[in-house]
């Protein structure tokens, strides 16, 4: 069986070249919005990192598939009557949904989960 990289999910590890592939695929609308239309629609975020720069720091943490689920979260929670203030990528490599994936993502504004020690 290959070595698959548990963040990217790629084969070869997050050094091969696969891996760094799928980050940098996963990573381009994100880069594409920022140059685009991020200037049009305005420089202000209500959270701290913005919504781009958190969805790159949960592919960074978390690999592609976990990182663009949170950040589709954390878009939908970005509204008037959302939250606001300091709202970090979490860790959740260790969180497995396979046949459920947007249970990666965290849909309300709420204080931030421990992973569970339970088996």
């Amino acid at each position: 069986m290959p070595h698959l990289d548990p963040a990217s999910g790629a084969p070869g590890g997050a050094s091969g070249v696969i891996g760094r592939a799928v980050r940098w695929i996963g990573t381009l609308p994100v880069h594409i919005y920022r140059w685009t239309l991020k200037p049009v629609m305005g420089l202000e975020c209500r959270y701290g990192p913005t919504c781009s720069q958190y969805t790159l720091d949960a592919i960074a943490k978390n690999g592609v598939w976990r990182g663009w689920w949170l950040g589709i979260s954390r878009i939908c929670r970005c509204h008037p009557w959302g939250g606001s203030g300091f709202d970090p990528a979490p860790d959740i490599r260790g969180e497995h949904h396979p046949l459920a994936p947007w249970r990666y993502g965290r849909w309300r504004s709420q204080a931030p989960r421990t992973p569970s020690t339970s088996p």
